[in-house]
């Protein structure tokens, strides 16, 4: 069968006759022993030769159903009406014969697991060559030239080698394009996708998903593209078709219907898909009806805002909103979808946050430049003592109730230099603090901060100029002297104002004098509040939190996997240094392969570091009891599969409490809490792993983890399973368990969206060593590391066309890192020093990268 091109069709004035795939009124009900499930119900669509369709919705809406009606697979017990036509045949009354040719030439698929789906005995090339020689008619000889054409046109290097490989010893990405040879090799006229990027990274996502692209505009096949991943699809999509309990809701050109959807569930699936550019993510309540017969009114009406009572009694008719475009619902919605505000994080991730800038100031300073977290860092001088928020709050009321704080500031500046030099002024802040913590070391790392960008008392002289730039010096300078006799009456029973100064004098000896440091902030704070509403606003957020304290700490970890046959063995993760405070989330991104799960079994304790040390709350992993284990634990990427088949949920919640010897009836109040938690019912507790959906599941595993109160949770790769409105679900419970201040949270994924909405800091891994690092805004909004600028660049964003600034130029199992730079092997901007000299963490900004040439990227890639 020779394929038409995708011009050829262009110029075809029938548009029906380049019709490949035309799904007419199709019907699916599954009957089983007392009772029945309506997978499908009245699904039209088609798909034309060089026409990418995507065909999504939430798990349970019956798109994997379509893709077995249209190669006749469907499940037995199946009872099917409509029509599915395939070039004017129709496969629902197709014989055996007829079949067997439909499924080779006609339509091949894709599955959504490719080891899964290949032979673990046999090499891929095999497999591969007996496609062709069946479906193709082809010699042996000639079978094993067109396999290796096969895998260099789907862009795996080195096809003879790869031939020979069996399908454990293949990447994710390996096997997916392993499984897209398959298909392609019986040259089919359509190509079905069911999920080919479910558990993939950004890049290799991309990498998949150009594939498809490719099949459709050179090949001429018509791709119809199964997925929940809406953000990536959106890109290489032509239409899509939206489904919701096996009924089509919405159907259209990609570009309207992902960019301006008329139909409420398919805007409610867009909110739900996370943001790399850090925007909100909206979970929609409730989840997917199970139909037991077609529907008599619309099923998405128990979770629509817009519903009435016509769309509680009625289904709605599809009806056309353009000539292309057409969906299925009484109140279409005509505004285009803000479903996001761009770098708006969630409340809940900036509560999180504001949180964290309170109790790491150094760490604060490096990050932001905001009044407000610079207040922070001051209040948590004299946190043991009062919250310099209060301190400053009541100093503002006795010099003047309705005067900003700014200007009280500013007249302490003035004043110090009409009454006392600066250095004396500032002569005994450590004996204030020196019976409960020494103000030495946090002033320190003040002096440093100011070095790197500006001292705080240069930004507090810059406020108080804009407050109050009419004020004349002497005036000022009286409301100083009023200030400093009540700060002097207010502190009398602890210590004098003028002798808290001691200790910054001696500390900023070699910054310069306190006037000429208050001297360029005004610029960067037109429009600021003044300072002391500001403090006000710090005080009252960070009420009742606790200075964080380190819960993780990993010192030069390295993990050697040693070969089971002697010498050798796979160097999983190369001298990483990590620290984690209590209330702070660090992300852990990068490629497959990169070492991100090995550090996850690190932390755990699960496998020992060759070198370096890992404590968890001051204690070393390898020297943990049973119980003291339990002060860690880990949220998996499989849910269903990290609890025991044999143990209800109640059970595998309480565990970690067991293991802690905590009494039965603690133990009983403590699951019920937790569940309580994660709204889920009481009633879950008696279930058995596999009566769970997904997202339950997941709930529990949370549950689980949060139930013994632990110092440290580790989350890794939790909702890469999961469909996005349940994603969206999970996401808003990870934010709340993250947002805790009693403990530090570990967030590893390769999803760099989901990294965005409620992260602190960010450490970029590649090959086991960690290459970037720094406050998420920072490493994402401007990334350093050439390989941190890749991922950026692949990572999927709705509306928007990506353009990667650096593009890799090999796969990761290719390159080698023994020597030099770890990326030089893939770098596009790639030197013989790159190539001879291991590069480590320096300084760039905010952040740290191991790169040398960071400085001259961007005319590099300007020039590229």
């Amino acid at each position: 069968m020779t394929v038409p091109s995708s011009s050829q069709l262009s110029e075809r004035p029938d548009a029906k006759a380049a019709t490949m795939l035309q799904i007419e009124d199709l019907s699916v009900v599954i009957h089983r022993p007392g009772r029945q499930v309506a997978a499908l119900s009245n699904v039209s669509f088609s798909v034309a030769p060089g026409e990418v369709v995507g065909l999504v919705g939430e798990s349970g809406g019956g798109k994997s159903m379509v893709a077995r009606a249209i190669v006749g697979m469907l499940p037995s017990g199946s009872h099917a009406t409509g029509r599915v036509g395939f070039d004017g045949d129709d496969v629902l009354r197709m014989d055996a014969v007829a079949l067997a040719r439909h499924r080779g030439r006609g339509a091949a698929m894709c599955f959504q697991n490719p080891r899964g789906a290949l032979s673990p005995t046999r090499t891929v090339g095999k497999q591969l060559i007996d496609r062709l020689v069946t479906h193709q008619d082809m010699s042996g000889e000639r079978a094993a030239e067109s396999a290796k054409e096969l895998f260099a046109a789907v862009g795996i290097r080195n096809p003879s080698r790869r031939l020979e490989a069996y399908p454990h010893e293949l990447s994710g990405g390996m096997a997916q394009r392993v499984m897209i040879s398959l298909a392609t090799g019986c040259a089919p006229g359509l190509l079905i996708a069911d999920e080919p990027t479910t558990g993939l990274d950004v890049t290799l996502t991309r990498e998949i998903l150009r594939q498809f692209r490719h099949a459709a505009d050179t090949d001429g096949r018509g791709v119809l593209l199964i997925s929940h991943d809406l953000a990536s699809i959106a890109e290489v999509c032509d239409r899509v078709v939206v489904l919701y309990a096996g009924t089509v809701v919405e159907t259209g050109p990609a570009a309207k219907v992902l960019r301006e959807p008329a139909h409420p569930y398919t805007r409610a699936l867009l909110r739900s898909v996370p943001d790399v550019g850090g925007g909100r993510v909206v979970a929609t309540a409730g989840g997917m009806p199970l139909m037991t017969a077609a529907p008599h009114d619309c099923p998405f009406a128990p979770r629509c805002a817009h519903a009435t009572d016509e769309c509680r009694s009625s289904r709605p008719e599809t009806r056309a909103l353009e000539s292309d475009w057409s969906l299925a619902c009484y109140h279409p919605q005509q505004l285009p979808l803000h479903h996001r505000a761009q770098n708006a994080a969630t409340p809940t991730a900036n509560a999180h946050k504001r949180a964290i800038q309170t109790h790491n100031v150094a760490q604060q300073l490096d990050s932001e430049r905001s009044r407000a977290p610079q207040t922070d860092n001051v209040a948590q001088q004299t946190d043991n003592d009062r919250p310099l928020a209060r301190q400053t709050d009541n100093v503002a009321q006795q010099t003047d109730n309705d005067r900003p704080l700014a200007r009280q500031t500013d007249n302490v500046a003035q004043q110090t230099d009409n009454e006392r030099s600066f250095a004396a002024q500032m002569d005994n802040v450590a004996q204030q603090t020196d019976s409960e913590r020494p103000l030495a070391r946090q002033t320190d790392n003040v002096a440093q901060q100011a070095d790197s960008e500006r001292s705080l008392a240069r930004q507090t002289d810059s406020v108080a100029r804009q407050a109050d730039s009419e004020r004349s010096l002497a005036r000022q300078t009286d409301n100083v002297a009023q200030r400093m006799g009540a700060v002097a009456q207010q502190t009398d029973n602890e210590r004098s104002f003028a002798p808290q100064m001691d200790d910054v004098a001696q500390q900023t000896d070699n910054v310069r004098s306190f006037a000429p440091q208050m001297d360029d902030v005004a610029q960067q704070t037109d429009n600021v509040r003044s300072l002391a509403r500001q403090t006000d606003n710090v005080a009252q957020r960070t009420d009742g939190v606790a200075p964080g304290r380190v819960v993780l700490s990993v010192k030069d970890a390295h993990v050697v996997y040693r070969s089971r046959f002697g010498s050798g063995g796979h160097h999983a993760l190369r001298g990483v240094d990590l620290e984690l405070r209590a209330g702070e989330t660090l992300g852990v991104v990068g490629e497959s392969g990169c070492g991100k799960s090995t550090l996850a079994k690190l932390i755990m304790g699960l496998v020992e570091p060759s070198e370096g040390s890992v404590e968890v709350s001051g204690r070393d992993v390898r020297k943990l009891s049973r119980a003291e284990r339990t002060r860690a634990q880990m949220v998996f990427q499989d849910p269903i599969g990290s609890l025991s088949p044999r143990r209800t949920v109640g059970d595998s919640i309480a565990e970690p409490l067991r293991a802690a010897k905590v009494s039965t009836a603690e133990r009983a109040e403590k699951t019920e809490a937790a569940l309580t938690r994660m709204e889920l019912d009481s009633s879950i507790l008696s279930r058995l792993p596999h009566e769970l959906s997904g997202g339950q599941a997941q709930r529990i595993g949370i549950a689980r983890a949060l139930v013994g109160e632990p110092d440290l949770i580790v989350f890794d790769e939790p909702t890469s399973a999961l469909d996005v409105t349940v994603q969206a679900q999970i996401l808003d419970v990870i934010a709340d368990v993250a947002a805790d201040a009693g403990h530090g949270s570990v967030f590893i994924s390769h999803d760099l969206a989901t990294v965005r909405g409620f992260a602190d800091r960010v450490v970029v891994l590649y090959l086991g060593r960690v290459v970037e690092e720094g406050p998420v805004d920072e490493v994402f909004d401007r990334p350093k590391h050439p390989y941190t600028r890749a991922l950026l660049g692949s990572a999927p964003r709705l509306g928007e066309t990506r353009t990667a600034d650096v593009e890799l130029v090999k796969d990761l199992d290719e390159a080698d890192a023994a020597a030099g730079c770890a990326l030089a092997a893939r770098c596009p901007f790639v030197t013989d020093t790159c190539r001879s000299q291991e590069q480590t963490l320096q300084p760039y900004g905010d952040s740290r990268a191991a790169c040398w040439r960071v400085p001259e990227l961007p005319a590099l890639i300007e020039a590229s």
